[in-house]
């Protein structure tokens, strides 16, 4: 049973407003509020929620209220032993419902949250904001009780579709818009869908990858999860060429957003050119499907692949690193 506290006070000039905490149990509910998030993330989707069990984690789901109006929402996952709660985390969340609150908000917000999971004798409270780094955003952190563990945390870009295909392909650096050019003289051909033998050969292809790279991600159990909480919102593109499926990449929708998340590309489809393709595939699908943003997982100065992604020219951002609190 998760503990709630039912209000905090509003840092605001007038001091007249609260903020209430409102349980959110229904996935309809939950669907309809994230959906009016100007600036969503992957990690608060409910299926994203409902694959971290496998690891472990119960998820909990909230609105923050104040005079009746929901400010901000937010996925927190637990983490308990023996029905005793020992540690909450909260990834890229809160999610806000302004597109610019105010700080008096974000304050209040902050404040509310830890007042009902970061409580001493309540377990700690790790929390990854949704906030941009900046020096205004860490001091409210620092403002609101927490101690802030790292100025700069999960780092990614987005691309903005509500514009044009034109505007959105004209805005690509040179040389990914003439690799996009010499995908359309060669016979590659685009598979969408989510279809359990399509998951099967990307998690396959997934598991493979992680092997041969060496690295660790999500693993199987947890792609099946999220693929099945999904639904419709979880979609996998695969190119073909000559009869071959040479490469393929897991997108996952979530309100306005979307992120890329899993992808695989063999030698052939890197001779080819099907990275260039399949995210440029991805960012029309997903625009016709009224998303906003892709996000583009993540990016790593160190890795060629962030470069290779920084070929869209997409908004680059920096959130703040995990901030702790215990009392």
């Amino acid at each position: 049973m998760t503990d709630i506290v039912a209000s905090g006070r509003l840092a605001s000039a007038s001091q007249s407003g609260t903020i209430a905490v409102r349980p959110i149990v229904s996935l309809a509910e939950w669907q309809d509020l994230i959906a009016g998030v100007p600036a969503p993330h992957l990690t608060q989707a409910h299926a994203y929620g409902e694959a971290r069990r496998t690891n472990g984690w119960t998820p909990t789901r909230v609105a923050f209220e104040a005079d009746g109006r929901p400010v901000a929402i937010c996925q927190i996952l637990e983490k308990r032993i023996a029905g005793i709660r020992l540690l909450s985390r909260v990834s890229r969340g809160p999610l806000f419902l302004d597109a610019v609150p105010s700080h008096e908000t974000i304050l209040a917000v902050y404040q509310a949250l830890k007042r009902g999971w970061g409580r001493l004798g309540k377990g700690a409270l790790v929390v990854a904001p949704s906030l941009e780094s900046t020096p205004d955003r860490l001091e409210l952190m620092r403002a609101a009780g927490y101690r802030v563990l790292g100025e700069t945390g999960w780092v990614s870009a987005q691309v903005d579709l509500t514009r044009s295909e034109d505007e959105i392909i004209g805005s690509f650096q040179p040389n990914f818009r003439n690799k996009l050019r010499k995908c359309d003289k060669l016979d590659i051909t685009l598979r969408v869908g989510n279809e359990p033998e399509l998951v099967e050969w990307m998690i396959a292809r997934h598991e493979e990858n992680k092997r041969d790279k060496a690295f660790s991600a999500v693993d199987d159990r947890f792609l099946r999860v999220l693929r099945d909480a999904s639904g419709e919102d979880f979609t996998i593109l695969q190119a073909i060429h000559q009869d071959q499926a040479v490469a393929g990449i897991s997108v996952i929708r979530y309100g306005l957003g979307a992120e890329y998340f899993v992808a695989w590309f063999g030698p052939d489809g890197r001779a080819v050119n099907a990275g260039n393709y399949l995210l440029w595939q991805a960012i029309r699908h997903m625009k016709s499907q009224g998303v906003a943003t892709l996000d583009l997982g993540g990016l790593d100065p160190n890795t060629g692949y962030s470069t290779f992604k920084r070929g869209l020219r997409p908004r680059e951002y920096t959130l703040i690193g995990e901030c702790l609190t215990l009392l």
